[in-house]
């Protein structure tokens, strides 16, 4: 994450410099998606301040789809559902007319976990809405996040879906060269799952691998403020939590 940022930055300027305006925009969202990930808020609002107007006067509605994918963000790291589930929102529906099916369907998940912890109950349409667009993907979407999601919400509605979680967790465990970043809240999920339906000890195992994961993640990040950062994303700070 470090040097992928401290790259970024580095291009920035020589397209600022240039007057290149569109690729200094199309910069910015990809040193923004660092700090996103990283959870430097302070950089984060700076990069989508700076890159809103670029990309507006250009139309580029799928990147203007990741600035407010950003503010969503933002704002779910300082607990503002409200604002966060807004600009998600307004993620989506860029997605949607850009025709990025991948990052819409993404963006739904992601409002989706926001939605639950926010504790809504209006996330039926959205489940739905997320299953249609999987399988236009016919395949090509890694849904291990959404499964995992689904397989808690169902606990939850005391169904017994043991079999079901057991091949995910199987699914998860294959060896990988590289980590998804999304493998922690999978983890995560399947933990509040075992843990939903009894069965502590795979609940606790589960757990367990989602903080390690975090932990193997952090090293990306030399510096140490960053790394702070990094551990108090919302979710991070969720999953460093107790089970119940």
């Amino acid at each position: 994450f470090t040097q992928s940022i401290t790259f970024g930055k580095k291009a920035i300027g020589i397209f600022r410099k240039l007057g290149m305006t569109y690729y200094e925009a199309k910069l910015l969202a990809i040193v923004g998606d660092g700090y996103c990930r990283t959870g430097d808020l302070e950089n984060l609002k700076i990069v989508v301040e700076s890159a809103l107007p670029i990309v507006q006067e250009f139309d580029d509605i799928f990147l203007e789809g990741k600035l407010n994918y950003f503010n969503a963000h933002y704002y779910l790291n300082q607990n503002d559902f409200s604002n966060a589930i807004s600009y998600i929102d307004e993620s989506i529906e860029l997605y949607n007319s850009a025709e990025q099916t991948r990052f819409e369907t993404q963006a739904l998940i992601e409002k989706l976990c926001i939605l639950m912890e926010s504790e809504s109950d209006n996330i039926d349409p959205i489940i739905t809405k997320i299953e249609r667009l999987i399988k236009k993907l016919k395949g090509t979407y890694d849904s291990y996040l959404f499964t995992a999601i689904k397989l808690y919400i169902n606990s939850n509605k005391e169904n017994e879906n043991s079999d079901d979680l057991n091949n995910l967790l199987k699914a998860i465990e294959k060896p990988r060269s590289i980590i998804p970043v999304t493998y922690p809240l999978i983890y995560w999920y399947l933990a509040r799952t075992y843990h939903a339906i009894g069965q502590f000890d795979k609940a606790n195992k589960c757990h367990e691998k989602a903080k390690n994961i975090i932990n193997t993640l952090s090293e990306g990040i030399t510096d140490m403020k960053n790394r702070g950062n990094f551990y108090n994303l919302y979710f991070h700070r969720r999953i460093g939590e107790g089970l119940g």
